[in-house]
């Protein structure tokens, strides 16, 4: 056997030993290849789950934030509209509300002045019957005394003569009727002759008698023509109850 044979056969006892010394890397090589590939896609998988409820999740959160923002605007334009509502003046609607009370009020003072007004007339009215009756007592009192009485048809209440009568005929009862009532003394005849025209509605001839006092004319007004004092009295008393003459008195004539 020569050197070439002995190398050839050592080269194919040899053979099979590399050949499976080389698959084996290549075996192993594809071990290592195919677990990181499995590796990947595992990973692959675990990161598309968890993108999946991440991305699941972005919606809800988005939603959640709109909806907080809404809130908080909600509740901004109500504490501002609260305000606004304040600061705004009374609806037409209520005034109506406020005004009643006061309408109420000026009704009832109206009705209360009504009454009153009415009670005042009715005691105007009954101081106005009394006065006529005290007129109509006076002018009764009159007529009922024979010595107040007139003489003829023609002659009327005390102190009056008779038409076409002089003053001489008149001296002559004025003589016996002494006495008169004073109705007081005035300053100037305009003032004497204004109470002697109200007396003169009442049914009263009363005179007026120029004079002086210190040297100051005056004007007296009297009602002559009574017969005694007691007759003179009852009348001036009449007249400072029923007039406003306050200065009254009875003189006999000298």
């Amino acid at each position: 056997m020569t050197t070439k044979d002995l190398n050839l056969s050592l080269d194919r006892a040899l053979l099979p030993s590399n050949i499976a010394r080389d698959r084996k890397p290549a075996n192993s090589e594809m071990r290592h290849d195919a677990a990181p590939a499995g590796a990947r896609r595992a990973n692959k998988k675990a990161a598309a789950k968890s993108r999946q409820p991440a991305a699941n999740s972005r919606p809800g959160m988005a939603a959640a934030c709109i909806a907080t923002a809404n809130m908080l605007f909600l509740v901004l334009a109500g504490v501002w509209l609260s305000g606004f509502a304040d600061r705004l003046p009374a609806s037409p609607a209520a005034a109506p509300a406020d005004i009643a009370p006061r309408l109420a009020r000026i009704e009832q003072s109206i009705t209360t002045l009504e009454q009153q007004l009415a009670d005042l007339q009715v005691a105007a009215n009954a101081q106005q019957q009394l006065i006529v009756s005290a007129y109509q007592s006076i002018g009764d009192q009159l007529q009922a005394r024979p010595d107040q009485a007139p003489a003829t048809a023609t002659q009327t209440t005390p102190g009056a003569r008779a038409p076409g009568e002089t003053p001489a005929m008149a001296a002559t009862p004025a003589a016996a009727r002494s006495w008169y009532v004073d109705l007081g003394s005035f300053p100037s005849n305009k003032a004497a002759v204004e109470v002697q025209k109200s007396l003169q509605a009442l049914g009263f001839d009363a005179q007026i008698k120029a004079g002086s006092g210190g040297g100051t004319p005056t004007h007296e007004l009297i009602l002559a023509n009574f017969e005694d004092r007691a007759s003179a009295e009852v009348i001036a008393t009449q007249l400072m109850e029923q007039t406003e003459l306050e200065s009254v008195s009875v003189w006999k004539s000298e």
